[in-house]
Order: C-alpha cells, then structure tokens, then sequence
C-alpha cells in the first residue's frame, strides 16, 4: 500500500508458491511422525475406523454424514 496513492498488488511467483508447498509439506510429515511415536493404540483405531465410515459414506453419496465424520477426525 501506498500512502494517498493507492494499493499495488504483487505478482505470484510460481517458484516461491512451490517452495511454500514443499517446506509446508516436509514440516507436516515431521509432525506426523513425531505424533505417532506416542500415538494411543486405542485412538488410532478409533481414526481408522472413522476413515473407513468416511469412504462408505463417500459410496453412499451420504455429504451430511461424511461431513460429521471428517469433523470428528480432524
């Protein structure tokens, strides 16, 4: 922004945008795997369950469903 003159919007930058993606993805991974480490055996189940219920859901063209349980895993 320019003080009494206006606002200028940058261009994207297709290299900085992929860079961006890359770092975000490596950080989530590290995350995961440090979270898994000490993951409850019991939750785990529990997610894997959930995903199950998501993918019959996704089958049954069931969206209000499949909605609740993407809201309950994450």
């Amino acid at each position: 922004m320019l003080p009494q003159r206006g606002t200028r919007v940058s261009l994207i930058d297709p290299d900085m945008v992929e860079e961006a993606r890359f770092m975000r993805e490596q950080l989530e991974k590290a995350v995961i795997r440090l979270a898994c480490e000490s993951f409850p055996a019991d939750k785990l189940r529990e997610m894997e369950n959930n995903l199950v219920m998501q993918q019959e859901s996704m089958k049954q063209l069931d969206g209000k469903r499949m909605f609740v349980l993407d809201e309950a895993f994450h």
